[in-house]
C-alpha cells in the first residue's frame, strides 16, 4: 500500500482517539487526504486477489468509523463552547464579538470590521456568523478569507443575500464553525465503491449490520 493509505490504516486502528481537541480549529481529518486514500485504494484493488481486497474493505470500514467518531467529537466540543457567554468564548480565543459590516463586495466576499480580536482564528478556518445565537437556524457558516485583526474578510460557499442578511449591520459575533465531514465521507466511500468488486467486497462490509 502507498504511504497515504498506510498513514490512515493505522489511524483506523488508534482507540480513543483524541484528535478531536485540535479539531475545533483545525477541523477533523484532511478530507483531501481522505478522498486520495480511498480512491488509492480503490484502484489498488483488484478481483484477483481476496486477501487484499479483505485488508482494504477492513480499511475503508476503519476509516468511515473513523471520520464519524472524529466528527462527533468535534461537534460536541463546538457546541460546549456555544453554550458558554459570549465574554468567556471571546476570553478563549473562540469568538469576537461587536462584528460590524464594512462593504459587501461584487465578488462575493464581504469586509467585516472589528474593535478588538484575540481570536485563535486564522485565514481559511470555518466560522459561525450570527448575532451572539450561533445555536439559532440563521446562524451562518462562512470562510474566513483574510485576517488583519481587526479587518476580516469572509465569504461563503453557500448563496447568500448579504444585503438582506446585514439589514442591521453592527452587533455580529463570529464563533468557532462547525464542519461535518460525514456527508463527504459517505459520498467519498459510496463513489470507491462503484465498481463489481466494491459493490461486492467493500459495500457489503460498509453497511451489513
Amino acid at each position: 500500500m502507498s504511504k497515504t493509505i498506510r498513514r490512515f490504516y493505522r489511524l483506523t486502528q488508534i482507540k480513543g482517539n483524541k484528535s478531536a481537541k485540535s479539531a475545533l480549529i483545525c477541523g477533523p481529518i484532511l478530507i483531501c487526504d481522505i478522498v486520495y486514500a480511498i480512491y488509492a485504494l480503490a484502484v489498488a484493488m483488484t478481483p484477483n486477489n481476496p486477501s487484499n481486497q479483505r485488508e482494504m474493505a477492513d480499511f475503508l470500514k476503519g476509516l468511515r468509523e473513523l471520520v464519524l467518531t472524529e466528527t462527533a467529537a468535534q461537534r460536541k466540543q463546538v457546541h460546549t463552547q456555544w453554550e458558554k457567554p459570549l465574554p468567556s468564548r471571546v476570553a478563549e480565543g473562540f469568538a469576537i464579538e461587536n462584528v460590524s459590516l464594512k462593504e459587501i463586495r461584487k465578488d462575493g466576499h464581504v469586509e467585516l470590521s472589528c474593535a478588538r480580536n484575540i481570536s485563535r482564528f486564522r485565514e481559511g478556518d470555518i466560522l459561525c456568523l450570527s448575532r451572539n445565537t450561533p445555536f439559532a437556524h440563521d446562524s451562518l457558516m462562512v470562510n474566513l478569507v483574510e485576517d488583519e485583526e481587526t479587518e476580516l474578510m469572509i465569504s461563503c460557499e453557500t448563496p447568500v443575500e448579504w444585503n438582506k442578511l446585514f439589514a442591521v449591520k453592527d452587533g455580529w459575533t463570529l464563533d468557532v464553525g462547525l464542519i461535518d465531514l460525514s456527508s463527504y465521507i459517505t459520498s467519498a466511500l459510496a463513489e470507491a465503491g462503484d465498481s463489481d468488486v466494491g459493490r461486492q467486497q467493500i459495500c457489503h462490509c460498509l453497511w451489513a449490520s
